[in-house]
């Protein structure tokens, strides 16, 4: 543990933070004047990450949900609606080559077990929405997909040739999910579904993860293996 807290005082030196010392942690003294309790029992493990500069200003399309959350008009690593963007493994916050039990970083391959990272991760360290955008947004939970698919008109069409969902509020705003398909392994069903990471886990298990899967003739609430690669469509209120 003490190891640990050495390799974060580096971290934190080395990125321009002065941290106070004492017995039991550090202080970290953030730029509005607040002061942050660091035990040092709570360290395991320090992740850099750097804030989407080309992202982190990208629109929200107020549908009126009852909820007041705000959609993203596009996915993370997007520029535009129709875009596929980026694809993620569930709880992991960079994109990589290979989306396989092997790889995926929050899995125990000695001890053959999925490691727990919580039920839901929005807004949470693990969750690349708030870690590469910021600015409140976050992944969307299970519930706000069950609100998007129950408050809304759903439409499959195509968007400057792409195959998709345009996703259409009564107070006539929308968006457009891009069927950018997934890597279970290997790319799949790419232009023909639609599949979004949510930030909940499924209800008692620690193999899947709920995320909304999308076909011509149908939209619906399901779960996977964490370790697949979906796109994330970030949200914020």
């Amino acid at each position: 543990m003490r190891s640990n807290a050495i390799i974060l005082l580096a971290f934190l030196f080395i990125f321009g933070f002065v941290p106070e010392m004492s017995s039991q942690g550090i202080y970290i003294y953030k730029k509005d004047g607040s002061r942050i309790n660091v035990p040092y029992e709570n360290f395991d493990s320090i992740v850099p990450y750097e804030v989407d500069s080309t992202t982190v200003n990208y629109a929200t399309v107020d549908l009126g949900l009852p909820s007041g959350t705000m959609w993203a008009s596009h996915n993370i690593g997007a520029t535009n609606p129709e875009e596929y963007g980026s694809y993620f493994a569930w709880g992991e916050i960079k994109t990589k080559d290979e989306y396989t039990r092997e790889t995926y970083i929050h899995y125990d391959t000695s001890g053959n077990k999925f490691i727990s990272i919580g039920d839901v991760i929005s807004g949470s360290g693990y969750d690349a929405a708030y870690m590469t955008w910021g600015d409140g947004w976050r992944m969307p939970t299970k519930a706000d997909f069950e609100e998007l698919r129950d408050c809304c008109f759903w439409i499959w069409t195509t968007l400057n040739g792409v195959n998709g969902y345009k996703v259409e509020s009564y107070n006539g705003n929308s968006i457009f999910l891009p069927a950018a398909g997934g890597f279970y392994e290997t790319p799949n069903s790419v232009g023909e579904c639609c599949y979004y990471w949510s930030g909940t886990i499924k209800e008692g298990s620690a193999l899947y993860a709920n995320y909304l899967i999308a076909k011509s003739y149908s939209y619906k609430v399901e779960y996977a293996n964490r370790f697949n690669g979906y796109p994330i469509r970030p949200v914020k209120k």
